[in-house]
């Protein structure tokens, strides 16, 4: 398994490996951020596989540090497992 990690205190910082091609994208942060087009449009070029999962939140924490209007973003691919939504 390999999990890249991601966090942006703003969208214009937004960097995402076009080539990673994630299994699964788990994102935590300020609703703000998450209804953003923009946004959404950067998030899906970490996978292919349309399997994003967002949740908004009051704080999001990483590395044990919390913080607040950010957004974590955690893009992880399997090495055998498979992830549907259904």
């Amino acid at each position: 398994m390999k999990v890249k990690q991601y966090r942006l205190p703003d969208l214009q910082k937004a960097d995402f490996e076009r080539k990673f091609n994630a299994d699964l994208v788990l994102v935590f942060g300020d609703k703000g951020f998450i209804i953003e087009d923009n946004f959404r449009n950067d998030i899906s070029k970490l996978s292919d596989q349309d399997v994003i999962v967002y949740c908004s939140t009051a704080g999001e924490i990483q590395n044990s540090e919390l913080t607040t209007n950010s957004l974590s973003i955690s893009a992880i691919k399997f090495d055998k497992s498979q992830v549907a939504i259904g």
